[in-house]
């Protein structure tokens, strides 16, 4: 299942903790930021998937949105 984040910024990037507050916010859901698979913070516009670890055997991916503000 892919659910999309919208995030509006107009400087410097978008963390795991950022995506996490982001989707409490926007779908209701807890992240935990730890957890997520993302190799450095996100510094362009435009759609990236971000991959989650939901268990040892099971790898949650979802879509993270940075649009300009």
């Amino acid at each position: 299942t892919t659910c999309t984040l919208n995030f509006p910024t107009t400087f410097g990037s978008v963390s795991t903790k950022e995506i996490a507050v982001a989707a409490k916010a926007q779908l209701g859901m807890e992240l935990d930021k730890k957890k997520m698979q993302l190799p450095e913070p996100i510094r362009t516009f435009g759609v990236t998937e971000v991959a989650i670890k939901l268990h040892p055997k099971v790898v949650g991916k979802f879509n993270v949105h940075v649009v300009e503000e």
